[in-house]
């Protein structure tokens, strides 16, 4: 019982494999470059605060409880093959070179007021919202992604993001986004976009399916 804490730890090429996380963990101020959990429960909630990851690995693993990491680093990292069944939230943090791979999940996805380059979600199923809220985020890639609740995209700063057979079933919002050189390619919106104060230079969509009578830049009334 009680909580766990790992404090300005450094870990270097470990792997771990079959690994329960069973009560609440803290990790802060910590490093940890070239580590792979793979086979990880994770059952209670679990914290990466101020930390950095380098090269990490998480992979065939299912997540029952909340994850949080803020005002932390994560580069050159894989996630693949996840079932989460709970919020999983990035907050203030830097995302480079991250992959996300066939990942499904049963609670909330934000990655918010974060930025970050060349991350890729890849073969998702998202039964509840995603959010990238004020994150800045460039050479992102979503590509078959199905998103079953709303996406909220307002304040985001996007610059060459390629959007490629994704399936939007909730509302999507990309109120005052910026949209750089973006690519909306075989992408489904089943409801009305809303698009107030868009700024999208250069940003292309192909074979695109909105609700009738709208379009991505029409604005649906309030």
């Amino acid at each position: 019982g009680g909580e766990g804490s790992l404090n300005s730890v450094k870990m270097a090429k470990v792997a771990f494999n079959v690994l329960f996380v069973a009560e609440p963990l803290v990790v802060r101020q910590s490093k940890m470059t070239d580590v792979a959990f793979v086979s990880t429960h994770i059952k209670d909630d679990v914290q990466i605060l101020d930390s950095t990851c380098v090269g990490c690995l998480l992979e065939g693993s299912q997540i029952d409880s909340p994850l949080m990491i803020r005002n932390s680093a994560i580069y050159n990292s894989r996630v693949a093959s996840v079932v989460a069944t709970d919020a999983i939230t990035v907050h203030a943090s830097k995302i480079s070179g991250v992959e996300f791979n066939d990942l499904r999940t049963g609670g909330p996805v934000a990655v918010t007021h974060s930025t970050g380059k060349d991350a890729r979600l890849v073969n998702a199923g998202l039964q509840d919202s995603l959010s990238l809220r004020g994150s800045k985020l460039t050479k992102l890639v979503l590509e078959n992604v199905t998103v079953a609740a709303d996406a909220d995209f307002e304040e985001v700063v996007l610059t060459e993001a390629e959007f490629r057979n994704v399936r939007f079933e909730g509302t999507v919002s990309f109120d005052a986004a910026v949209l750089r050189k973006c690519m909306f390619e075989n992408v489904v919106f089943l409801k009305p976009v809303k698009s107030r104060r868009v700024d999208a230079p250069e940003t292309t969509f192909k074979n695109c399916e909105f609700p009738s009578g709208t379009s991505f830049f029409s604005v649906p009334p309030v």
